[in-house]
């Protein structure tokens, strides 16, 4: 899975959350193999950070556009605007990768709160829901598009005290398992990236004691198979979840 050389010029790529950790690599990396980036974050300032960085960086005519947009809202229709633009602006998206996440409240289920369950289900599986139904025709355009959703190790085994996390990635993985079942006879692939334990935010919200730990890897460790499964050289393959494999230190798909 070596994509050193890939070239994505012209490739137009969206991301959500990609003012921080893997989200913000992912931007770098594509945005080096030349392609026009479509940046979905909420934090304004954070946002105009990596676009700004970005900008210094260009090597090639490329594009960037953010979005800022809360994905915690419920409102449909702000939805609906926020794509519609997305789709005036680029109406063939060549690739779009869910990695916004939240992990919510760690705590038994009997204490979870509605509120707190119900905002992590709408940032991790909702909004996915909404923003690929909205821009699948755009997805559909491209001759070889590329729609990678974001699961974790949570969904093999569960996880305890992580409830509403665990129950919306292993939504995602059925959602992902039902698009791909639905168009798999189209040019569209459809996968998800299992990324592991990875030196983030999130990952230090979750482990406070091991966030200076020597074996976790970076985000940029990891970029190999965002790379592969965006590129052409992943023609064909679909319908997988690829997780890194510690034996190996590689991710294979199932």
């Amino acid at each position: 899975m070596v994509c050193k050389f890939l070239n994505f010029f012209k490739k137009n790529i969206l991301i959500t959350g990609a003012s921080d950790g893997i989200g913000k690599e992912v931007a770098k990396t594509y945005f080096r193999h030349g392609a026009n980036l479509l940046l979905i974050g909420k934090n304004r300032e954070k946002m105009n950070l990596v676009k700004r960085s970005l900008i210094r960086s260009k090597k090639f005519s490329q594009k960037i556009e953010n979005y800022i947009f809360d994905l915690s809202e419920k409102n449909e229709s702000k939805y609906f605007k926020l794509t519609q633009k997305i789709r005036r602006d680029f109406p063939t998206l060549d690739g779009l990768v869910h990695n916004a996440g939240i992990l919510g409240k760690i705590s038994p289920l009997i204490n979870q709160t509605i509120r707190s369950w119900n905002k992590v289900l709408q940032v991790n599986l909702n909004s996915v829901f909404i923003i690929t139904k909205f821009l699948l025709p755009c997805l559909l355009n491209s001759k070889n598009g590329s729609l990678l959703f974001t699961t974790s190790n949570v969904v093999k085994d569960g996880k305890k005290n992580w409830s509403p996390y665990s129950v919306s990635k292993s939504a995602i993985e059925g959602l992902m398992k039902t698009l791909y079942q639905e168009y798999q006879d189209s040019s569209l692939r459809i996968n998800c990236i299992n990324p592991g334990a990875i030196r983030t935010k999130m990952r230090l919200q979750a482990y406070p004691s091991e966030s200076r730990k020597d074996d976790l890897k970076t985000p940029g460790e990891i970029m190999s198979i965002y790379l592969y499964l965006m590129s052409d050289k992943s023609i064909g393959i679909s319908g997988r979840v690829f997780s890194f494999d510690r034996k190996s230190q590689c991710f294979k798909p199932k």
